[in-house]
């Protein structure tokens, strides 16, 4: 299993492209994970996944030069 640190879609600061667009959040251990859903009204579900750079993940796509 690949790293999200090596992955195309991670970016810096823990973002994931192919989860999410990402937001403000504070950056999370190096292996960890967080994840925020929000379900305030009835549109609809919205949730962001931000993991650590050594973090892995089964979408994990090497990033390419």
């Amino acid at each position: 299993m690949g790293r999200c640190k090596d992955c195309r879609f991670w970016m810096h600061g823990g973002e994931c492209e192919e989860v999410n667009g990402g937001n403000d959040w504070p950056t999370v251990r190096e292996d960890c994970l967080d994840v925020e859903v929000d379900a305030a009204d009835d549109t609809g579900l919205s949730y962001i996944l931000k993991t650590g750079p050594e973090f892995g993940c089964v979408r994990f796509q090497l990033r390419t030069a």
